[in-house]
């Protein structure tokens, strides 16, 4: 049969293929309902309340403590799928679903149809992809599905030299889900790395492995800003509403500036005796309140004894040890536990019953907001950017007059170093790679509901979602068979996926070291998408030491769809180096194949 006429229907068998992937996966999480987290304040209820206040047309609603400390973007998701009546779940199944066809498809030309089609498979049934967390109102899951939309659009944008017209649309692309992505979580700097490393091996790559070098230099490097361009606007776009809404130009009020500078001249007192995740102790405070009245105003809402913050560690023990957490609960702190490389977090566990209640570092922050507002510097943003701004300057004004033992100047929410970190550090870096390449702690399972009736129909009311109930009811026979499909292919992904991403690692070691090989465009995607996800284990690694358990699975979870893709990635410049051909930046590394060519 001639190979050109049996193309198109080749294709669109592939297509089916995949379409009947796609099918399965969805049949088998028809049984997923979503969790309600009706009294989680500054998580799933805050982003219901905040998506309330959009489809009303209120922006982010009236201003109080928790208005702008998160970013608008998981709000706006909400919204988005509540007017065209998309259960939310299956929305952000959708996203994710998006992110897998687009990186498929930007690797199809390179791959062959078979690789690709056992690529997209590999990343559409990733285990992180129907964790318990995926069934809750949390931003962890639409966060990742953006990251790998930014990974796919990258390729797009720098794969064709020739289409001028279509690099300009992958780049208009490219910064909107950057943006997008910019918004939706505080800590989204991780994936700098992989853009500014992709950018700068594209421009080495047209200064020194081309013919035209200095042309094409110059327009990969307007196609570069191009996309920054755009994400610097819709910055800029979400500064001008919160100015004309709230009268301050930020976008996330606690990545400001007035409350970094706040926070960071608490913290920058000397404790007598240092405590593990403690960003300003009990002690601290007392001598705080003698130097800064305005901190002294605090003192009835950071001292009371029935603070809900501060002994937050001693209840949930005592309901753990009572046995009177749920299952899901209790299953994630004995991950956190187990995994605790550090023994930061296992350390403090087991002190909690011997040691009086303090703030510790998850919920310093809340705290320390609701104390402000509670003595009435929250009832306008300007109003509280005064507070902060004079209450920073007390307290630095207390540390150059020797008042009280302090460090250096700062203006982070960041801790302060102190070399005792590192060791901890180090290990947990390691620690937060293998969870993630192991995929431990990814499981396919349920929870029930927490709230009262009002938080139900809001969630239901926003979500169009099929709730939990409050009590766990026994599941059916076709549910119990789904989910153990779920559970077999969860645990066929743990037994094969590290070998296939540590073979991938060494492969591109091994590359690393030939000089003609660098030039490729394979060798250079793999190593963007490996810093910015050792950036981000970094990062995850130093909370978890200094701040709140950062080994959560939800906070990994953008890491195994970017390690199947790394692999995949390392592969195409494996393929390249057999067969002896590294393509040219001025050329499309996806060239179309030759009749017949698989």
């Amino acid at each position: 049969m001639n190979p050109t006429v049996n193309r198109p229907f080749r294709t669109f068998g592939f297509f089916l293929v995949g379409c009947a992937v796609v099918a399965v996966k969805f049949y088998l999480l028809q049984d997923q309902k979503l969790i309600v987290l009706g009294d989680a304040h500054y998580d799933s209820r805050l982003f219901i309340e905040l998506a309330q206040n959009l489809s009303q047309g209120r922006w982010l609603g009236p201003y109080d403590e928790k208005t702008l400390i998160k970013g608008p973007f998981y709000p706006l998701w909400i919204v988005a799928a509540h007017f065209v009546h998309v259960p939310l779940l299956t929305a952000q199944h959708c996203l994710y679903l998006t992110a897998c066809v687009a990186t498929a498809w930007v690797l199809s030309r390179s791959f062959g149809p078979w690789n690709t089609l056992l690529f997209f498979v590999l990343l559409w049934f990733n285990p992180a992809s129907y964790a318990i967390h995926t069934n809750m109102v949390m931003r962890e899951y639409v966060s990742a599905s953006l990251a790998v939309l930014v990974v796919a659009f990258s390729l797009f944008l720098f794969r064709d030299i020739e289409h001028s017209w279509r690099r300009m649309l992958y780049g208009a692309i490219l910064g909107l889900v950057f943006g997008a992505f910019w918004f939706t979580r505080e800590e989204s700097v991780w994936i700098v790395p992989f853009y500014g490393f992709t950018v700068l091996h594209v421009l080495f790559r047209s200064r020194f492995g081309t013919k035209n070098s200095w042309r094409i230099l110059v327009v990969n490097g307007a196609l570069a800003l191009f996309p920054l361009g755009i994400l610097a606007g819709s910055i800029a776009f979400v500064v001008g509403l919160n100015r004309a809404h709230y009268g301050i130009a930020e976008t996330v009020e606690i990545k400001s500036a007035f409350f970094r500078d706040a926070y960071g001249a608490l913290t920058r007192v000397y404790p007598e005796s240092f405590k593990p995740a403690v960003p300003v102790p009990r002690e601290v405070r007392e001598r705080l309140y003698g130097v800064s009245p305005s901190f002294e105003e605090l003192r009835p809402f950071l001292e009371r004894e029935d603070s809900v913050w501060a002994c937050t560690i001693h209840h949930l023990k005592r309901f753990y040890d009572a046995k009177g957490l749920d299952d899901a609960a209790r299953k994630g702190i004995d991950f956190i536990l187990h995994n605790d490389a550090s023994g930061v977090w296992r350390g403090i566990w087991e002190r909690a019953d011997k040691e009086p209640c303090d703030l510790y570092g998850p919920w310093f922050v809340w705290a320390f907001r609701e104390a402000a507002a509670a003595a009435g510097y929250h009832r306008s943003a300007p109003e509280a950017r005064a507070y902060y701004e004079r209450l920073a300057r007390e307290i630095h004004g207390a540390c150059d007059r020797n008042e009280i033992p302090c460090g250096p100047v700062r203006s982070s929410l960041a801790p302060c170093w102190r070399w005792e970190f590192l060791r901890p550090w180090v290990t947990m870096f390691g620690q937060v790679l293998h969870l993630a390449v192991s995929l431990k702690g990814f499981h396919y399972e349920t929870s029930v509901s927490k709230g009262d009736e009002e938080a139900l129909a809001l969630f239901r009311h926003m979500t169009h979602e099929e709730l939990m109930p409050l009590e766990k009811a026994a599941p059916t026979s076709g549910e119990m068979f789904r989910t153990m499909v779920l559970e077999h292919i969860a645990a066929l992904y743990r037994a094969v996926f590290p070998w296939l991403f540590y073979a991938a690692l060494a492969v591109h070691i091994f590359l690393s070291f030939l000089r003609k090989n660098i030039l490729g465009p394979f060798w250079g995607f793999a190593t963007a998408v490996l810093a910015s996800c050792a950036t981000l284990a970094a990062i995850l690694a130093y909370v978890h030491v200094t701040s709140f358990p950062g080994i959560e699975p939800r906070y990994l979870a953008p890491l195994p769809p970017l390690g199947t893709l790394y692999a995949a990635l390392v592969f195409l410049a494996m393929k390249d180096f057999v067969r002896c051909r590294v393509p040219s930046p001025d050329s499309s590394w996806h060239k179309k194949r030759k009749p017949g060519e698989g």
